[in-house]
């Protein structure tokens, strides 16, 4: 990038700030679709299985870009998992996971913030939102050559971001707007289904809906791999592939209807899904389109449930209920 200003970004929540400094080569194409949606107010999260992350959705939706084993990266990584769409700051060792995500940095500086943070994140999780800001770090200078650079590379159809959205019919359009909505406060339904007392309420559909989100956001994901795949082989047609995606998304989405509707109370939700099945089950016209943006709806609906979850008091109360039924190993 020259010998100019060096290529930041900075992550400020709970009163902590951390310099995330950036690989401007490794992924080039993701890197810059980060970038042109900043500044951005973020929701903070804990991970749940890899071990000392900070994580937030993004609305990046794009492949592997320069793959990399989440166990071979430098201290403090910066990262893109692509598979549920998270911005990722991992400041320990990685627990028992095997991922290929996108690396775009590493946190710098004074690491002891980034720790602070991250400790804030998993005590309070469930219990309050953390939201967080992410921004260019100093006068940004650079960001404009950068764009240039990123723009004259050969184009490659894996990495166009999402259309704007008077490029969207109508009914992408209501789903655009829908996930936009909850871009920075949940769902008024969640917060009543927070609110339901009586025999495992809440916690019974709160846990259930977030492994339903979950599942749906990580089976449209990998949908979306698969049509990829077919749509590269020249026996495959365009037309072919978007039926493809349109009849497994309506499964997909039916199955989710049923559960969030009728189980877990989240009536506007699940309507919306099977609205969305209905658009696939009519049409399969732009379905890959179409797809990108119900992943994002999936995955702030997704980000909102997991959200209300005090996993650290869950995992605390599952160590103790283990050690009366299993022992402690010994």
């Amino acid at each position: 990038m020259g010998g100019g200003e060096k290529p930041t970004l900075m992550l400020e929540a709970e009163g902590e700030k951390v310099a995330i400094a950036l690989d401007t080569e490794s992924s080039p194409r993701i890197l810059l679709a980060v970038l042109e949606r900043l500044p951005l107010a973020v929701d903070l999260h804990c991970a749940k299985l890899a071990g000392d992350q900070i994580l937030w959705p993004t609305t990046v939706v794009m492949p592997l870009e320069g793959a990399r084993s989440i166990n071979d990266l430098p201290d403090a990584p910066f990262i893109y998992y692509p598979d549920r769409q998270f911005l990722e700051i991992i400041y320990a060792p990685i627990q028992d996971e095997e991922a290929d995500v996108v690396y775009l940095g590493e946190a710098s500086g004074h690491v002891d913030a980034l720790q602070r943070l991250g400790e804030k994140v998993q005590a309070g999780q469930g219990n309050r939102v953390i939201r967080g800001r992410l921004s260019v770090g100093g006068d940004g200078a650079w960001v404009e050559d950068f764009r240039r650079r990123v723009h004259a590379m050969a184009p490659d159809p894996r990495y166009v971001d999402r259309p704007g959205v008077d490029a969207l019919g109508h009914f992408g359009r209501s789903v655009r707007e829908a996930a936009e909505a909850m871009a920075d406060a949940p769902p008024a339904e969640i917060m009543t289904m927070m609110r339901r007392r009586g025999i495992m309420l809440p916690a019974g559909p709160l846990l259930n809906a977030q492994g339903e989100t979950r599942k749906l956001h990580e089976a449209l994901w990998a949908l979306r791999e698969r049509a990829s795949a077919a749509g590269d082989k020249p026996l495959h047609s365009a037309i072919a592939v978007d039926d493809f995606v349109a009849d497994a998304a309506a499964v997909l989405l039916r199955t989710a209807e049923d559960k969030l509707a009728n189980f877990y109370g989240l009536h506007d939700a699940g309507g919306f899904a099977g609205r969305i099945a209905d658009h696939f089950e009519e049409t399969s016209e732009d379905a890959r389109t179409m797809l990108d943006e119900v992943i994002v709806w999936v995955g702030r609906l997704d980000g909102w449930l997991d959200a209300c979850i005090p996993w650290q008091a869950v995992n605390a109360a599952v160590e103790r209920a283990s050690d009366a039924l299993v022992g402690d190993g010994g």
